[in-house]
């Protein structure tokens, strides 16, 4: 199943084909970058009988915290797989809430969510050296030039980067935010990485090859919004096609 979060109209059936499903999220208030408790209700009633299984795709990065909502479904322990350029896990100081940048944080805290580990690839060294050192045992973390690095090094590092996760019999759920891929491959609405597309597919598909995957998400549409059909949002879609057909061959 496919299921498509919109935020800000995104989504028409003329740019994604024919989704599963389309979920309208853009009349609730106090969803842009942070979510409001408000808006955390009502995105629940939205969203409370579908299931972590499958495919989500999420809007652009404002929107990533909707992750969060996918992995309180999971009731088995799992391991939380994330690409992205940024850690997601900033404490929250002016406003105590649910955000794009704070969702992994929140996603250890919460007692209700029985992730074990938390693969996290992307990001800079620099960032991660800032999480609290209280979370950082849950996390393996891939730097974004070492993530790089296992792109362009299939034979050599990538089983490297895949010891511990080959190791462990627990599912997977996959995040990717495509802020992690270089502005070359995608234009995002945050700052971004360098990897590559082809990269970036090959490592996903390298964990479904290795652990049994329960769901994924995608978020981190273009930044550039234009009248009809973009070009940024067409390499969008070919990137999410690119992904989907991971999920579809070995989900």
């Amino acid at each position: 199943m496919k299921i498509y979060c919109d935020f800000t109209g995104i989504y028409g059936e003329d740019k994604v084909g024919a989704p599963d499903m389309v979920i309208d999220l853009s009349d609730i208030e106090g969803t842009g970058g942070y979510c409001s408790k408000e808006a955390e209700t009502e995105i629940r009633k939205r969203t409370v009988n579908l299931p972590a299984e499958g495919v989500h795709i999420l809007d652009n990065g404002n929107y990533h915290y909707m992750s969060l909502f996918w992995l309180e479904k999971i009731k088995e322990p799992f391991d939380l797989a994330v690409f992205d350029h940024h850690t997601d896990m900033q404490e929250s100081s002016l406003i105590p809430a649910l955000s794009c940048g704070n969702w992994v944080l929140e996603a250890i805290k919460n007692g209700g969510i029985p992730v074990e580990k938390i693969y996290l690839i992307g990001p800079e060294k620099s960032d991660f050296e800032q999480v609290d050192e209280r979370y950082k045992d849950k996390i393996v973390f891939v730097s974004r030039p070492d993530a790089d690095r296992l792109c362009e090094d299939q034979n050599g590092a990538v089983p490297e980067m895949f010891t511990e996760m080959s190791g462990s019999k627990l599912p997977v759920y996959i995040s990717v935010d495509k802020d992690v891929l270089s502005k070359e491959e995608l234009k995002v609405n945050w700052e971004q990485g360098s990897m590559s597309a082809d990269g970036l597919k090959s490592l996903v598909e390298m964990i479904f090859k290795t652990r049994r995957v329960i769901g994924m998400d995608l978020c981190g549409e273009p930044d550039i919004r234009e009248n009809g059909f973009s070009r940024e949002e067409e390499k969008s879609r070919f990137i999410d096609k690119l992904l989907i057909e991971v999920f579809d061959r070995y989900g």
